[in-house]
């Protein structure tokens, strides 16, 4: 992809400030899209409401003078091009080796296995989503908060799954661009090649072969394969060819095209002969994605919930979901004495595994969006296979058969707590009780699996292990989940309730002793995924299993993106908060784990290497966060910081007269930032109001970090503090123990939804 050149350090005069701003010496910046804005004015005037000279300008003037797009979202930047910028020592922490000097890939057989260095691909921010980016930098080392109005990205962190699917494709779109394949071709061989013509007998068995060794120990069910009906095995080869050396990308691709025209047709009519093969292959292709190296991901394969859902639907018809049921009953039988047949016992066992797997499935592609499961279930299902091995079952243990069902039935425990608490909704704080209660006991199941799940890691074999391990990552992961609700929960409260929502005696503490915890509890969590998945990552590649990770389910990975975006969001937020760094060793964390995932030998549209490619384009972003002097706006002389206290007074002003301020106030901006709902309401960057050149600021000293006399009017709206004159000797230990802190966090990020 061709990156943009880098622009001249300077600003055309024509644009470099309208009247107005220029007469007070004060920042300006046109925001409006020359294009389609009916009347221009600066950011600025448009703020307070002046008269902006920009109104009567020359627009062919403008767009010669100005940089298109200024705001950093709006920039593709080639990091390649871009020339050092000198950053601060007191805000620099960096991992000890850049980006562009990691290890490469190992080169692989198949062409769409090479690898991708991210430093070589122009980074589009406007991929990632705004939410993180409604901190604009306005010097080096500085940036600000720019107001919720700039926030149109469409992504809705509400459902933080879904968002993070679109970015990960938006991203994935943006550094591949494969050669297209039209309809007809891919309908032509779909429809004219079987199974049998594509694959010789004895690569349909060494496939089986890799399908049984990587993916079927994920699985919690035993794959049948009939072979009057060989579409089981042609999606097990499929799937396989992810992993095989010696498949090539058009005998993949063919595969793919034969999967995708049987699985329509069992859609459209399901063969109730082969009922359970059809279940079984949908839950393979809803877990991975058939991959093609000549095209992005097939339309057929966009939404697996069809998959699932259509799968859900034959089991139903032939009453799978009772299984479970009749499995315990059969099994209470023979605990008090009487007799069952051991072959029925077996197969009311098998088919109880096959629809709690079905349900896991769905649940995994469901947590985290606003798609409910298809299948109805009740309590029943969690009950019927061990929470924990037996102690007096160490056979049974080490022939994985008692583990594996230990292993369904935790994931099915924490995916069901996971869906119960994302489902719960406060909508005003006189169902705070009920509220809490339910979230409480969700996130408590979701703990209760997690520390059986951790000894359970240091006493299996090998691969066991390995899987228990990474259960232990998606417990984890699904924890930060949940937490996710509540913070949003947080913000809907803020902002929908205006101010007075905490004054009320009995809510007085909510945020200081229920929504802080969770929020201090989310950037906790969100390391240990980090720590859990490197240790996971160096026991692979310790022991050469180097095919384990690589065959995860798809949604595993996004999973740890969801992680990263958060983490990385939190970073910049403290930035903006305090002027500094996260303390800790989290950047060396983050690009040991991108390295070992881009070893893993897959295809470049595996989910792995997606997940390599957008954390690393995430850490890019932040250890380089310095470096893009050239996308906003260049600092305004010194004497711009002139006017702070009197723009300052403006905005009090318009503040008293929508009854969104408090009582004016003679304190600087540094002291006393504008009101939080000005940020919401007004849009403002606020990036003239103060500057640490700011002559009428107090002394740091005199500061409150982060100010914990907050005015009560402000409280329960969306904002984060503009602070100034703080430095690297604060102490971080207060700083992450202030509740005032992780209250803005948690009510910082905007909504999807428009303000009402």
């Amino acid at each position: 992809m061709t990156s943009r050149s880098k622009p001249n350090s300077r600003r055309s005069r024509a644009a470099q400030a309208c009247i107005t701003c220029r007469k007070h010496k004060a920042r300006c910046e046109l925001l409006d899209d020359l294009k389609t804005t009916e009347v221009l004015r600066c950011h600025r005037c448009k703020t307070l409401d002046l008269r902006c000279s920009y109104e009567d300008a020359d627009r062919q003037s403008l767009r010669l003078g100005r940089k298109s797009g200024i705001q950093a979202w709006e920039q593709l930047v080639d990091l390649t091009d871009v020339e050092p910028v000198p950053r601060p020592h007191s805000l620099t922490t960096t991992a000890s080796t850049t980006i562009s000097n990691r290890n490469t890939e190992p080169q692989l057989s198949r062409e769409e296995s090479a690898p991708v260095a991210a430093t070589s691909a122009a980074l589009d921010l406007g991929i990632l989503p705004q939410s993180i980016w409604n901190f604009r930098r306005v010097e080096t080392g500085l940036w600000r908060y720019c107001g919720t109005d700039n926030d149109n990205d469409h992504y809705d962190w509400t459902a933080p799954m879904s968002a993070i699917y679109q970015i990960s494709a938006q991203y994935q779109a943006q550094i591949h661009k494969p050669a297209p394949v039209t309809s007809l071709q891919r309908g032509g061989q779909a429809q004219s090649e079987l199974f049998e013509d594509i694959l010789e007998q004895s690569q349909i068995e060494e496939l089986l072969r890799i399908f049984h060794q990587s993916f079927s120990p994920w699985l919690g069910f035993s794959v049948t394969h009939s072979n009057s009906f060989p579409l089981l095995k042609l999606v097990c080869c499929t799937i396989a060819s992810r992993k095989s050396k010696s498949t090539s990308s058009l005998v993949a691709d063919r595969l793919l095209y034969a999967t995708e025209h049987a699985l329509s047709q069992i859609i459209i009519r399901p063969p109730l002969a082969y009922t359970l093969e059809s279940i079984q292959a949908l839950i393979l292709i809803a877990l991975w994605t058939p991959l093609s190296s000549s095209n992005e991901t097939e339309e057929g394969w966009s939404d697996p919930h069809l998959l699932l859902s259509s799968a859900v639907s034959l089991a139903t018809k032939i009453r799978l979901n009772e299984a479970p049921d009749k499995y315990s009953m059969l099994r209470n039988m023979r605990e008090q004495g009487l007799t069952v047949d051991p072959l029925q016992l077996m197969s009311a066992a098998n088919l109880a595994r096959l629809w709690i797997s079905l349900t896991n499935a769905e649940s995994a592609l469901c947590i985290g969006t606003h798609r409910r499961p298809f299948s109805r279930r009740d309590k029943a299902y969690l009950r019927c296979f061990p929470r924990y091995p037996s102690n007096s079952s160490q056979s049974a243990l080490d022939g994985n058969a008692e583990a594996s069902d230990v292993r369904l039935r935790l994931l099915a425990e924490t995916l069901s707590a996971t869906e119960e608490a994302f489902s719960l909704q406060l909508n005003s704080m006189q169902e705070f009780e009920s509220w809490h209660h339910a979230f409480t006991d969700a996130l408590q199941r979701i703990d209760s699996c997690a520390r059986i799940l951790l000894p359970l890691k240091y006493v299996q074999d090998l691969d066991q292990a390995l899987i228990f391990r990474a259960q232990t990552v998606i417990s984890r992961c699904c924890r930060l989940l949940v937490i996710h609700n509540p913070v949003n929960v947080s913000r809907r409260l803020s902002i929908y309730h205006g101010p007075g929502i905490l004054t009320s005696h009995s809510h007085s503490n909510v945020f200081s002793e229920v929504f802080t915890p969770l929020g201090k509890d989310a950037l906790r969590v969100c390391e240990e995924i980090f720590v859990s998945l490197q240790e996971l990552l160096e026991n692979v590649d310790r022991d050469a299993h180097d095919h384990f990770l690589a065959s995860a389910p798809d949604y595993f990975f996004y999973l740890i993106l969801h992680a990263g975006i958060f983490i990385t969001s939190f970073k910049f937020m403290l930035l903006n908060a305090c002027k500094s760094v996260l303390p800790g060793a989290s950047d060396l964390l983050l690009e040991r784990i991108i390295h070992h995932l881009r070893l893993l030998q897959v295809p470049k549209m595996h989910p792995a290497k997606k997940c390599a490619n957008l954390l690393g384009g995430l850490l890019e972003l932040w250890t380089s966060r310095d470096k893009f002097s050239f996308l906003l706006p260049q600092q305004e002389p010194s004497g711009v910081n002139q006017h702070g206290c009197e723009v300052e007074g403006h905005e009090q002003e318009r503040l008293r007269n929508r009854g969104l301020g408090g009582s004016s106030s003679s304190r600087s901006s540094a002291s006393s930032p504008p009101n939080a709902a000005a940020i919401a309401t007004l849009v403002s960057e606020y990036s003239f109001l103060s500057s640490p050149e700011d002559t009428c600021t107090t002394k740091p000293r005199d500061v409150a970090i982060l100010q914990s006399g907050l005015d009560a009017n402000a409280i329960g709206i969306v904002s984060m503090p503009m602070l100034d004159g703080v430095t690297m000797e604060v102490e971080w230990s207060d700083v992450l123990q202030d509740a005032q802190f992780w209250q803005n966090f948690l009510m910082q990020q905007p909504m999807f939804e428009q303000q009402q």
